[in-house]
């Protein structure tokens, strides 16, 4: 309880990896949807509210080599879900490129090259169709080619070689390629680390709109980094903006920042939940425990452990780690029936089924390119 309703003023405010934006992986195994034998007691409370408890300081992302959203080996039952939209994988750790020199990559999709039908292609084809269109002068492409150099895949890591191609993309003004210039300016990947260029390529991208610099404009603007001065007001209204877009990170720290009534709101446990949720829709796990936090505590409305389960199942399923699971939903089951166990269990993998189908078949992973995908599609 206590984690919910904390008066400390902290917005737990999370890195954006570098390279990975908008991209969460969430492990749906629906098969492993199933009620927990364990009845073990414990203090359920403070590990069902864990994901809402502000982190402490926001460090700058580790100097690492960027994740991508093109991820090899992928199980076919893990999905990609972006802040956009989500995408569902298969076990080639293929790529996807549409429409005319348009590529977009997902765990294990597919690749259309421009005029054919979706195919197969291996990354090596993938990083030939990028090379092309990048020639061509595709900032789509530059961008997507970029991150396959970050993480090796279909060729070797070179990070001089992406950070020239997101120099060239954002040249063309791609709201993308600023954002990754930027980061790799501020840890210093495949060129020299300045903090004042990653600044002014962060704020060109949030001039475009683009949702994860909102997103970082409101972490600067929360923690003063960069040397700026720290406001709550630019913060708070960079995180609207983030949300506006879909972008779960912003709507999940919007939750947070209801919860604790931090950034000059107001607290509001309905608003939380509206966020919460909104983000766990999305398939963000630490929404998904947020969610079923306030359902097992019952915050500002009646305890409902069947919903509590189904999100803390939800949560599980998706990855969420460092958490004792046994214990967990042995306390959350405690004092249910096995008619509530079923269907909370059923009300899940129902979810699970319907976040898959919703984005069966891959989407754009950036509004940049469903803009292209639809104007191509007008044009046909």
């Amino acid at each position: 309880m206590e984690s919910y309703t904390t008066s400390k003023k902290k917005l737990p405010l999370k890195p954006i990896a570098i390279g990975v934006g908008v991209v969460i992986v969430i492990v749906i195994l629906i098969a492993a949807l199933s009620p927990s034998g364990d009845k073990a007691k414990t203090e359920g409370t403070q590990t069902a509210t864990k994901a809402a408890q502000a982190p402490g300081e926001v460090a700058k992302p580790a100097a690492k080599a960027p994740a991508t959203a093109v991820r090899p080996a992928a199980p076919a039952t893990t999905l990609v879900g972006d802040d956009k939209a989500a995408a569902p994988a298969s076990a080639g750790g293929e790529a996807t490129a549409e429409g005319d020199g348009v590529a977009v990559f997902h765990a294990g999709g597919q690749a259309t090259p421009a005029g054919e039908g979706p195919r197969q292609v291996t990354p090596e084809e993938a990083v030939t169709i990028l090379t092309e269109k990048s020639d061509e002068g595709d900032a789509v492409a530059m961008v997507n080619l970029a991150r396959l150099y970050q993480n090796g895949i279909g060729t070797r890591v070179n990070h001089t070689k992406a950070a020239q191609l997101f120099a060239k993309a954002a040249a063309l003004e791609s709201p993308e390629g600023y954002f990754h210039l930027a980061q790799a300016y501020e840890v210093g990947l495949g060129l020299e680390a300045d903090d004042d260029k990653a600044w002014e390529n962060y704020k060109k991208a949030a001039e475009k709109d683009y949702p994860e610099a909102n997103y970082r404009l409101a972490m600067v603007y929360f923690t003063g980094l960069f040397g700026e001065e720290k406001d709550e007001a630019k913060s708070f209204e960079y995180l609207k903006k983030a949300d506006a877009a879909n972008f779960a990170l912003a709507a999940h720290a919007l939750g947070q920042v209801y919860i604790e009534g931090s950034l000059g709101q107001t607290r509001d446990q309905d608003l939380a939940l509206e966020y919460f949720t909104k983000a766990a829709e999305r398939g963000n796990p630490d929404s998904m425990m947020s969610v079923a936090g306030i359902y097992h505590e019952g915050l500002g409305r009646p305890i409902d452990e069947v919903k509590a389960l189904k999100w803390f199942r939800l949560a599980q399923a998706s990855g969420f780690a460092n958490q004792d699971w046994t214990a967990l939903l042995g306390n959350v089951t405690k004092n249910m029936t096995e008619e509530q166990i079923k269907q909370a269990e059923n009300d899940a993998r129902e979810w699970a089924e319907g976040f898959n189908e919703r984005n069966r078949g891959g989407v754009p992973a950036t509004a940049e390119v469903a803009a292209a995908a639809e104007a191509e599609a007008a044009g046909k």
